[in-house]
């Protein structure tokens, strides 16, 4: 499966209960967030690398929700994401873990 590191930066002052990584949604974009009636509050930020050699995308997407249920988060936006180049051979991500409840309606 290859070598997924991370590291994660909290956002949010508030402390949660870890969540289950299966029930954290992927969600494309904020946009993608807000087309599905949901608000969110941003929890904190995961940055993930991978050796592209031996890893594939779908080894990034489950160490971030991995590391996104560990900090109570129920859901994560993708973010910036870096392939290799001449120069470097990590997979890097940048993606966002949230908490997300329906948009109160008016």
């Amino acid at each position: 499966m290859g070598c997924v590191r991370s590291t994660t930066e909290m956002l949010s002052p508030e402390r949660y209960p870890p969540t289950v990584p299966d029930s954290v949604t992927v969600f494309i974009s904020v946009a993608d967030v807000d087309a599905q009636g949901l608000a969110f509050e941003r929890v904190a930020m995961l940055f993930i690398r991978a050796t592209a050699e031996f890893t594939q995308e779908l080894a990034i997407m489950r160490r971030a929700r991995e590391d996104a249920a560990k900090v109570g988060a129920n859901g994560v936006i993708l973010g910036d994401a870096l392939e290799p180049g001449t120069w470097g051979t990590d997979r890097q991500a940048r993606i966002l873990a949230v908490r997300t409840r329906p948009k109160p309606r008016p």
